[in-house]
Parts: C-alpha cells; sequence; structure tokens
C-alpha cells in the first residue's frame, strides 16, 4: 500500500476543502455557489449529468469487485472505506445538519441559477456532499493500491470534477464539496489503519 501517495493526495485534497470553506466563509457560501455554478449549454448539460454517477455508492460495488480481482489482500480496505465514509456523511447529514438546505430550496430567486432541466432537485440533507465523499474516497484508494504517479495528478482532476458536477446540477453548494473532501480523508486514514490492524 503507497501510503506516501495518500498522504500527498489528501494534502492537496485538504488544502483545496479548506480554500473551498474559506473563501465561502468570506463571501458567503451562498455568492460562491452562484460564481461557480453556470449555464455551459446542452453538452456540458449532458457531460455533468453523468460524470455526477461516478460518485454514487454503486461505484463501491465496482472499486470491491476490481480490488478482489487485482488487489485481493485490500478488500477490507473498501469495506472499511465504504462503511466508515457512509457513516460520517450520512450522520452530519440525518442528525448533526439534517435540515441544511439545499440551492433549490434556499434560493428563492430560481433564476439566479442554473440548474439542468430534467433533473430532480433535492432540497435538505446538504451538507456534507455524498457524492463527493465517495469520490474522493476512492481516489485516495486508487493512490494507494495503484502503482502509477500519474494517479495523483489525473485521479484529482476527475476526482475534482465529479465533485463540481454536484455545484454545476445545483445539487450542493461549494462548502458541501469542501465538507465531503474532509470526510473523505477522515475515513481513508480510518480505514487504512483498521486494515492494516486486521491484516497484520
Amino acid at each position: 500500500m503507497n501510503k506516501k501517495a495518500v498522504r500527498q493526495a489528501s494534502i492537496i485534497s485538504f488544502f483545496t476543502a479548506t480554500t473551498i470553506a474559506v473563501c465561502s466563509g468570506i463571501f458567503g457560501y451562498v455568492n460562491v455557489f452562484l460564481l461557480l455554478n453556470f449555464d455551459g449549454g446542452k453538452w456540458i448539460d449532458i457531460a455533468f449529468t453523468y460524470l455526477t454517477y461516478l460518485g454514487d455508492g454503486w461505484m463501491w460495488a465496482i472499486a470491491l469487485a476490481t480490488t478482489l480481482m487485482y488487489k485481493k489482500r485490500y478488500w477490507l480496505l473498501i469495506v472499511f472505506s465504504a462503511a466508515i465514509s457512509t457513516i460520517i456523511a450520512q450522520s452530519f447529514k440525518l442528525f448533526i445538519f439534517n435540515n441544511q438546505q439545499r440551492p433549490n430550496n434556499l434560493i428563492q430567486d430560481k433564476n439566479s441559477f442554473h440548474a439542468i432541466k430534467g433533473v430532480y432537485l433535492n432540497d435538505v440533507g446538504s451538507f456534507p456532499s455524498g457524492h463527493t465523499t465517495t469520490a474522493f474516497c476512492l481516489y485516495f484508494i486508487a493512490c494507494a493500491l495503484i502503482p502509477k504517479k500519474w494517479i495523483l495528478p489525473v485521479g484529482f482532476v476527475l476526482t475534482s470534477i465529479i465533485a463540481y458536477s454536484r455545484v454545476y446540477q445545483a445539487q450542493h453548494f461549494p462548502i458541501d464539496i469542501a465538507g465531503g473532501i474532509i470526510a473523505a480523508i477522515t475515513a481513508v486514514y480510518i480505514s487504512i489503519y483498521l486494515t492494516d490492524k486486521c491484516t497484520k
């Protein structure tokens, strides 16, 4: 397991999350959302409609199946990461910020932001972004298990695009993305620790 790559990826990701959080605090999280949410046209809408699925929960099944085929000894890392990240994200959504409104519910002027036609917009459960949590967890795991240097930069760009898709779709505020990144870092580090303990 390449823990150095995980550390590098988590540092870059933490810096990104911190930057988003600071900007949201200074300029207001609604204003930052309105700045980043825009109408890119038909093809951008289609691209982000499908890219966002890469942060869905079913990606864990693909990750587990792939790990069992190529890195069988680390299957527990996938199971722990999926379980712990879900517990962290859903605990915040359901118990701590259970009524946190999403853009569609909080922003009264619906013409002030772009929403993709045909995409259902949720009203509450905004913080943190579950898709972002899943995407970044899988990114960190990829850095840990795939011995290729390009995984760190390419994976970060792809994962950031997946996370941004939640803002583009008007499903989340940028601050929710920051929360998802922190949740992912926490979940993966705990999972690595538990995997090491269980496989010794």
